[in-house]
């Protein structure tokens, strides 16, 4: 037996109409009557009395071929002041940059207007020589076999590089000034190298080149990360403890004046070259997420996209992509930060809103769980959902008639898991204001498994 890992030029994608709503059963969390009502209300002291929240739920939910079961630990809101605020897109500014390039590359001692060197083609065009790993399952052993496109990949890279320009910037102080190019890379004599990627919605900044692959430690952990890497495998040799990487990722933050972020994950990682499959580094990756009010941040993308609910979304409006921040730490120190879509508070709407009873979001629960299960009355295979986890956040909520802000309020989010997904974690949200359902990603498609 022998296991194909087909050889790939890779280019890194860190950077990474309209149709009328279909009618739902379970109203989504725009801007409702009721919403805009308590929203434009005056601010409460404080919470009334009936919005007591329990340590946890329990209750069970069962129709013909479904069950619900709800277990659920409930997070309290760790602030009693809850305000609304109207939060707006903003651009990855020229001033971020400078920010940047001063505090972690500089001083610059050439800079080009590329993020790709004539190494880099020279190590793909030798991987597209060798032709496609393959791995032998019975010993381990890795050789090389031809493949489909072999010989138009290896003439390509060779054209590459016969006319390869490395655009070297001749005043890249004045260059960063007048017309910052969306990639460059910078040279400087205490931090070494720096690759640039810059969009409105983006910036992507690493110590390592396109040839560069990213890694966690649990897709390592699954086998075959590399070819022939065994199930199991984990990163050793990382010095730098993971608080001491929490706390470079905090005096990050504070020297690149960003605030509203909190951490959602600290995982080990590493680099590897994805054509020699050597390890250039080693280290924590930090994923971050808003957390105003000091809410839990969360990565509302890190959540399976296969569901047992089905239900109607926003899918066919203007997406809104959340806010997120991604710091990697080596025993050297930052190698890489990836910020996309900016945000900011543009105004407050109301200092202390009063939130529904939760009581009353237990019902709006039941309903959306029974609203998104309809399609189970038609199957013949029992569907079960298991609620474990209720807890208050932030969430951002589309009013009727703009996407040019959004609603920021506090939302309950619902985690399940689904009998037929063991082991992936699903979720929906509840709009703690008006107990609607809050949509909170545009773009994802949830359907049955």
């Amino acid at each position: 037996m022998k296991k194909h890992h087909l050889f790939i030029i890779v280019f890194i994608l860190t950077f990474i109409a309209c149709k009328p709503n279909p009618e739902s059963d379970y109203i989504l969390s725009k801007e409702t009557e009721t919403l805009n009502e308590r929203i434009t209300a005056a601010a409460i002291d404080q919470q009334q009395d009936e919005f007591f929240v329990p340590a946890n739920w329990k209750e069970t939910i069962q129709t013909n071929h479904f069950l619900c079961n709800i277990d659920a630990e409930i997070q309290k809101p760790i602030s009693d002041t809850l305000p609304v605020w109207q939060i707006e897109s903003t651009k990855i500014d020229l001033s971020f940059v400078k920010l940047f390039i001063d505090a972690y590359a500089s001083p610059i001692s050439q800079m080009y207007l590329t993020t790709i060197k004539r190494k880099d083609l020279e190590e793909q065009l030798e991987a597209a020589l060798r032709g496609a790993v393959m791995v032998n399952e019975n010993d381990g052993t890795i050789y090389y076999e031809p493949f489909d496109g072999q010989e138009e990949m290896i003439n390509d890279i060779a054209e590459q590089l016969r006319f390869f320009d490395e655009q070297i910037v001749s005043d890249p102080l004045n260059m960063i000034e007048s017309h910052l190019p969306n990639q460059f890379s910078i040279e400087t004599k205490v931090s070494g190298e720096w690759f640039f990627m810059v969009q409105d919605q983006l910036i992507c900044a690493k110590t390592v080149g396109d040839n560069e692959l990213q890694q966690l430690e649990s897709w390592i952990e699954a086998g075959d990360a590399i070819p022939g890497e065994r199930r199991g495998t984990h990163i050793e040799g990382v010095h730098i403890s993971e608080n001491e990487a929490i706390a470079a990722a905090i005096d990050i933050l504070s020297q690149l004046s960003l605030s509203n972020l909190g951490i959602v994950s600290v995982e080990k990682a590493r680099t590897i070259n994805a054509f020699s499959y050597e390890t250039t580094s080693k280290g924590w990756l930090i994923n971050l997420g808003r957390n105003d009010n000091n809410s839990k941040p969360v990565d509302f993308l890190s959540y399976s996209f296969v569901e047992a609910l089905v239900l109607e979304d926003d899918r066919y409006s203007t997406p809104w992509f959340n806010e997120s921040l991604a710091i990697y730490i080596t025993d050297d120190g930052l190698e890489m930060l990836e910020w996309k879509n900016p945000k900011k508070i543009t105004a407050e709407l109301n200092k202390n809103i009063e939130l529904l009873p939760f009581s009353e979001i237990q019902e709006s629960v039941k309903k959306l769980i029974a609203s998104g299960t309809k399609w189970t009355a038609e199957t013949s295979f029992q569907t079960e959902l298991n609620v474990f986890k209720i807890f208050m956040t932030y969430g951002a909520i589309r009013p009727k008639n703009t996407n040019e802000y959004r609603y920021l309020l506090p939302v309950w989010i619902v985690e399940y898991v689904y009998n037929r997904s063991p082991g992936e974690v699903c979720f929906f949200a509840i709009n703690a204001v008006d107990g609607t359902r809050a949509e909170l990603i545009t773009t994802k498609m949830a359907v049955p498994k």
